[in-house]
Order: structure tokens, then sequence, then C-alpha cells
């Protein structure tokens, strides 16, 4: 069995040779030549999958390593007959953590109180949730609106939009980008939306786009309505508007969800997904990552606070700034160039880290790594370590389980200010997960 691979999903020759016969072909090279004589293809979000591409091809199944499918013609595939998968949620961490991270840059560069501000969470998804969940690390107060869920799950956490836009001091998108319905996302963002925000609010997206009418924001931000805007997504990809980004606080590109984790649990989605089809079973899983030499973080006095001790834990983790930094440096006056630079693909990496097992949806029917020279690449999520040493004490993951990047709100207020170095094991920043408690784990 034929199936075409892209490149750019990561380890997946090893993968799906486990059940077929591999061709690896760069995204810009996949055609309806490449396809013809496939039964699979498994690709990434560069590739449109539509009625050209698959005309005379003998696809059955194809799949895509990212969450969103917006480049698939669902009606297409329908019409054909032919089974689809996306990797929903593979890298719904990262963008989560992408979330926290902007904040906290944010915070003490603008030497900013993020405690007792609210949050506007639009879009309550995979990522939504996630960004949920690490909230309270930051004090934050959050209101919800996802009208598709509120209507499956009516209850009392909903907002509505215009009670969400006016009382949020930050508002935050992680809605997919769809086209048709009651609920349609693509231009939701538009010079209304913004009118009913709360002056002077934060804006981020790191959805699509497309979701955002960028003249508009622009105009928020000339007029103060929105006083700071953290974008890691664009209208006009690969091109990313050079006014927009100078008006913005922090561009990065569309990097948030694209961790070497969130790449590899992508892979490993599509592949179960496969088996799923081919009613085999599943024999490959991702390989371990060498243990990363241990990261010291130094606390001055003048860091002692909780929140400028997250932020500095979080940026020897990932150093935010400098994603928009590599940004910024492409962005001149020749569009093409943007372009390219923009769309550098990046480099494979070796051995990714272990992943927990995921709790995997049903198919849809129908060494430490080096970075590489591009801009659209982040080290390893911040999240997954296997122990920390804190104020000299060993915290040990229970049951062998991974113990997520946490300080918990307990550790905050009883230990950050008496912190002076943290001997860190992998990549750690301190989260605080609200529903989790120091009693789990062997101190």
């Amino acid at each position: 069995m034929k199936i075409i691979c892209a490149t750019s999903v990561a380890l997946g020759h090893e993968a799906f040779s486990t059940i077929g016969e591999v061709e690896n072909i760069a995204e810009r090279d996949i055609d309806s030549t490449v396809v013809r004589n496939a039964a699979m293809l498994i690709t990434r979000s560069k590739v449109k999958v539509n009625r050209a591409l698959l005309e005379n091809s003998s696809v059955r199944f194809v799949a895509t390593a990212t969450a969103g499918y917006d480049h698939f013609d669902i009606s297409s595939l329908k019409e054909r007959g032919i089974a689809w998968y996306s990797a929903a949620g593979c890298n719904a961490n990262s963008v989560a953590e992408w979330v926290v991270a902007a904040l906290l840059k944010l915070a003490v560069e603008r030497n900013m109180q993020l405690e007792g501000k609210t949050l506007g969470i639009i879009g309550v998804g995979h990522v939504g949730s996630r960004v949920v969940a690490l909230a309270p690390a930051l004090g934050l107060r959050i209101l919800l609106n996802d009208p598709p869920r509120q209507l499956a799950e009516a209850g009392s956490q909903w907002s509505s939009l215009n009670t969400l836009l006016s009382e949020s001091d930050i508002v935050t998108l992680h809605v997919p980008l769809t086209n048709e319905g009651p609920h349609a996302t693509r231009g939701m963002v538009d010079a209304d939306f913004f009118s009913r925000m709360r002056p002077g609010a934060i804006f981020l997206n790191a959805s699509r786009g497309e979701v955002v009418d960028e003249p508009a924001l622009m105009q928020a931000l000339d007029n103060k309505q929105v006083s700071h805007a953290l974008l890691d997504v664009f209208a006009h990809e690969p091109d990313v508007n050079p006014a927009l980004a100078e008006k913005a606080n922090l561009v990065t590109p569309h990097i948030a969800g694209y961790s070497y984790e969130g790449r590899v649990r992508g892979t490993e989605l599509c592949y179960l997904a496969a088996c799923s089809i081919l009613k085999v079973k599943p024999t490959w899983t991702p390989p371990p990552l060498p243990a990363d030499p241990a990261r010291i973080i130094q606390l001055s006095d003048g860091q002692a606070n909780p929140v400028a001790a997250l932020a500095e834990a979080v940026r020897t983790a990932y150093n935010i700034r400098s994603d928009d930094a590599s940004l910024r440096a492409g962005l001149g006056s020749d569009e093409a160039a943007r372009r390219k630079y923009f769309s550098t693909s990046p480099q494979p990496l070796p051995h990714p880290p272990r992943i927990p097992r995921l709790h995997h949806p049903p198919v849809r029917a129908a060494s430490p790594c080096q970075r590489p020279d591009s801009p659209r690449v982040r080290y390893s999520e911040l999240g997954i370590f296997r122990s920390a040493r804190i104020c000299g004490h060993k915290l040990r993951p229970q049951n062998g389980a991974i113990f997520p990047a946490i300080l918990l709100a307990e550790l905050q207020r009883e230990l950050v200010d008496h912190l002076d170095v943290f001997d860190l094991k992998l990549i750690v920043p301190l989260f605080c997960l609200a529903a989790q408690r120091l009693d789990n784990f062997c101190i």
C-alpha cells in the first residue's frame, strides 16, 4: 500500500512505514500526479486537499497532522467517499502555553498586574479549555463564550459575546476558521467587535488570522480601544503586514502550536487513525528524548514576586520575544521576500520526548534539539518534566506519571519569595493548574 507523507510531518516516515510503503514528498510538491496511485495521504496545512488534487486518484484516506482542517474540501471528500481525519487537540497545550508566555512577557515589560483582571476566552474547545486551566496561575478571572458548546451544554458558565467583550480586560481567540453557519468565524472580529470591547483591553489571537479584520485591528490600536495586540496568526499568511506588526506588541510566525511535542502528537494521532481504518494493531510509538541538561534560573531580589518568577522561568524555557524578533527581522518592504521568510520550512528535529498516551478521538468517516535556522520552530513545550528541586525538596510524580509543569498557587504564595535558585530538569515553566494539589505528589 502506497502512502504519500509530507516531509513536514514529524517522524512520518518512521510511523507510517509500519503499515505501508511511504514516499516522503515536500508539501509544495504534492500534486495530483504524486497522489494518483496512493492509498493514503498524510500532510499538514500547506496542502489544499480538494477535488483537483484527488481527481482520478486511488486515495481512500487523508489525514492532516494539524488541529485545523480548513485546507480540506470536506464536501469533495464526502462525495468521493474518502475518509478523513484531523489531529484535533494535538497542539492545544502548546498554544495555551504560548498565551500564558505572551501575557507574562507583557506583564513584566509593561509592569502590569495580571492578578484580578478578567480574561475573556472566545472558543472553548481543545485550546480554550487548556487556557481555562492555566489562567488561575496568573490570578485571572475567566469569562467564556462558545455558542456551539453553549447550545450543547447549557449552563451558567457561558457569557454572551457582548458581556464578554464589555467586561474583559484581556480577550483571547481560540476559534476554528469556518465560513458557513450561524456561528461562522471568518471576519468575525471586525470594527463592531472592537467597538464593544472594554477600552484599553488586550487582544490575543493564536487561532486563525482570517478571523480578524486587520485594518479594523490597526484602527482599534490607533484609537487605543485596544491597548496591546499579541498575535501569532495573520490574515494573509505567509505575508505579514509590516504596518500591523509595527503596531502590535508581540508578533510570532504562526508558531504557538508548533512545538515538537505538538507536531509528534499530530503524527501519532494520524497514525492511529490510519491503523483504525486498516483495522491493524498500531506498532509504532514516538521514541523518547534524552534528558535535557538542567536549566538554572537565578532569581534576583527584584524578581521576588510570583509573576516575575513565573515570567523568568518561562523565558528561560521558551523566550517568546526571540520568536517576535525573528519574525520582525524578515518584515522588509519586499512582499515576496516576506512570504519566503515566513514560509521557511523547519528542519526535522530528532527524537521527540516521550509523550503521555492520549485518549484518541474516533476517525471521522467520509538529544536536546538544535534550533533550525528558521523563524517557524519552537523548542519543546514547557510542560513536560520528570523531576524538579524546589527549595531543596524533590517532587516526584507518583506512579511514573509525567508531572506537568505546575507551580501550585500554594507554592506561589509560600515559597516564591524565598527562592534563590531553581534547579530544573528538562524544560520547566512554573505554571499552576488550579485543579492540581500538592497531595498528588511525593515530597
